[in-house]
Parts: structure tokens; sequence; C-alpha cells
């Protein structure tokens, strides 16, 4: 389902962290009866490793139903801003295919 709403869950950090984190929300959820479908899931993926990583955190993320996704481009080795935003492209153009 398309969810289009200001009220989201923001989860920051590396897989292990992020997925964990959203399991324990869903369980949470789960155990007072509260319907998170209302909200979107947004996670802000921290220290990627590569493009590929990347790329691997954003399909799982959509296929567990996250919502918004973004990753950070640091600490990736890129010495131009070229490089950050071929970076981007390469996720974003993920992202729509």
């Amino acid at each position: 389902s398309d969810v289009c709403s200001s009220d989201l869950f923001i989860f920051a950090g590396d897989d292990e962290r992020v997925l964990s984190g959203l399991d324990r929300l869903r369980e949470l959820a789960d155990d007072r009866s509260r319907d998170l479908g209302d909200f979107g899931l947004e996670w802000m993926r921290t220290r990627c490793g590569s493009v590929d990583a990347a790329i691997s955190s954003l399909e799982t993320w959509r296929a567990i139903g996250g919502t918004h996704f973004s990753a950070s481009s640091m600490d990736l080795g890129f010495t131009t801003v070229d490089e950050h935003i071929g970076f981007f492209e390469t996720v974003q153009s993920a992202f729509r295919g």
C-alpha cells in the first residue's frame, strides 16, 4: 500500500541495527494490538561500505514494507563531488528500477 503520511518511524544505522529495531517495533505494536499500516518506515542507511551494499539494503527495506530510504555516501573513499553524486544516482536508479 502507498503510505503518504507525515507520521514516520525513522531508523538509522546499518542492516543489523535497523532490521532488529524494526522487528522490535513490530513486536511492541503486536503486543499492544496497534496497526502500523498508517505509518511510514524510513531508513537512513549509514556506513554502507559500497554502492552494492546500499542497494541491497534498499531492496531488503522495500521487500519488508519500508516506505522511505536514504543512504550516506561518506566513508566510501570518494574524493570528488561527482563520485558522491554518482553514488546517489546509482542508488536512485536501483530504487526506480
